[in-house]
């Protein structure tokens, strides 16, 4: 693997959320703020973090170009009817550049997921127009995308030390803290989840 050179005072001990959104993130951004942590969850005044991993991703370079200034990375999705991109799926390009980094697998029950997406506004009619299926069919082209995303990504962080899998509906906060404990120091553990599927 080429390790690639990143610009010079650019932390380099980052943390990625490599699960997918609606699993906990907006809990997880809002937590690691109140710790003084620069976060990044979907966007920053306008610009989507999914499509500016992307375009760096396809010119093969530095995939947090423009980026830099930001320490967590959630949320990495944008959706309309005519594009998709799901960027937790460039990790293996987030570890080439920042392997000293921090990838967190945040997860929930499966069926939970499916739900959250459902009842997120109208994001599965986008969903269904953008995949050109009945809403009917979504929920097995979702659970596709998640299973294939999950095992691809277990299968690569296995024997990589700097990974956890955390579920956002059963992991104490104090797993995913302990785990950042070298690079990054909290006080604050009032957790809370937010957007919680009823």
């Amino acid at each position: 693997m080429i390790r690639r050179l990143i610009p010079v005072g650019v932390r380099k001990n980052k943390i990625f959320f490599v699960g997918f959104s609606h699993c906990g993130t907006t809990a997880l951004h809002h937590f690691l703020k109140k710790n003084s942590v620069r976060s990044i969850h979907s966007h920053d005044n306008g610009l989507y973090a999914a499509t500016i991993i992307e375009q760096n991703v396809i010119r093969q370079r530095d995939p947090l170009r423009y980026l830099t200034k930001f320490e967590a990375f959630s949320d990495l999705l944008i959706a309309s009817d005519t594009a998709y991109t799901e960027a937790n799926k460039y990790y293996e390009e987030f570890y080439e550049y920042y392997p000293d980094s921090y990838f967190v697998y945040n997860d929930r029950p499966l069926d939970d997921w499916i739900k959250s997406r459902f009842n997120h506004s109208d994001f599965a009619d986008r969903q269904a127009r953008y995949f050109k299926v009945d809403k009917s069919e979504l929920a097995d082209v979702w659970r596709q995308i998640n299973e294939a995303h999950k095992r691809e990504t277990m299968e690569f962080f296995r024997d990589k030390p700097r990974f956890i899998h955390f579920n956002i509906d059963t992991d104490d906060i104090r797993k995913l803290t302990t785990f950042l404990k070298p690079d990054y120091h909290f006080r604050n553990f009032d957790f809370k989840k937010v957007n919680v599927t009823r």
